[in-house]
């Protein structure tokens, strides 16, 4: 029902029934879904030994009465279903609920089914040898979350407080919109989609050009006048000969290391030669308040 409200409100509001995360971020329905299936120990090995797990506790057990076989089915279903439509990693958080519902529902079953002692024993030790995955996943992502909040502070937040500073209410296109749109007020411009619906509506139709800044999305960024952009050259392909007319690049940021942003380095445009002088002065004038070890990253 939650679901339902939510499609039909946005539906309303000129939105579509799905959010644009899921329409933009899934995998299409086609030749290679099926194949897909054949990938899971590449794509995320800790999801796989839970669907191993569960399969051999089903397997095991004959009594089809036992409270949690259910729960182990629609966890299947679950792995199935997001192998098949949706994708891993960044930085762990697109399959964290299929992990957790996982980790729950295979131990709760294996607590069930096995009522002797010896056999927990047994039972013990295969899990504990399945969860080898899960134990590296936990010590990697332990070891990743400092440098990857570092990340985040030195590129997302730097981003914020600039455009807070001198774009508090100018129109802007960005491809990252999280810590912008919190710290911030400016009128955004999604590239990618995730926060413009008009783009999400350009990007599903053609999917093929979904990594491209295609005629239709310059459209709507002259619409929204916007005067300065801040992108990840590496998503949308942008390099001399390949950059949209009246796009000026003045300036990039690139931090020493990269662990869970979507590029290392940020490019700042400027649209037409005003809004790109304006701009090349602002990003002077905040370079002095970047941190050390990104200053000497960032042009100008």
């Amino acid at each position: 029902m939650p679901i339902l409200l939510f499609g039909l409100y946005s539906k309303a509001h000129g939105g579509f029934f799905l959010p644009n995360s899921l329409l933009l971020k899934r995998h299409a329905l086609n030749s290679g879904t099926i194949l897909r299936l054949l990938t899971l120990f590449r794509d995320s090995p800790d999801v796989y030994v839970l669907v191993v797990a569960a399969l051999i506790l089903l397997a095991w057990d004959t009594n089809a009465n036992r409270r949690n076989c259910g729960g182990l089915k629609l966890f299947l279903l679950a792995a199935l279903l997001h192998q098949m439509l949706a994708a891993y990693g960044w930085f762990y958080r697109y399959e964290a609920y299929l992990v957790a519902f996982g980790v729950v529902m295979t131990l709760a079953a294996a607590w069930e089914i096995v009522d002797k002692p010896r056999h927990r024993a047994w039972f013990a030790a295969v899990i504990l040898i399945l969860a080898s995955p899960l134990l590296l996943r936990g010590l990697a992502s332990t070891y990743k979350t400092p440098h990857a909040m570092a990340d985040i502070y030195r590129q997302q937040i730097q981003m914020a407080e600039f455009f807070r500073t001198y774009y508090p209410n100018a129109p802007i296109a960005i491809n990252d919109i999280g810590a912008i749109s919190f710290y911030g007020d400016p009128h955004i411009t999604d590239i990618y989609g995730l926060g413009s619906t008009r783009i999400t509506r350009i990007r599903t139709k053609d999917p093929n050009k979904a990594g491209n800044i295609t005629p239709g999305v310059l459209s709507i960024l002259k619409k929204n006048n916007v005067e300065v952009a801040a992108v990840y050259d590496s998503w949308y392909g942008l390099r001399e000969g390949n950059i949209p007319p009246d796009w000026i690049k003045v300036g990039a940021w690139r931090v020493p290391e990269l662990t869970s942003l979507g590029s290392d380095t940020v490019s700042f445009y400027g649209m037409g030669k005003e809004n790109a002088a304006r701009l090349q002065t602002n990003l002077a004038e905040f370079h002095a308040k970047l941190p050390p070890e990104l200053q000497s990253y960032a042009v100008p």
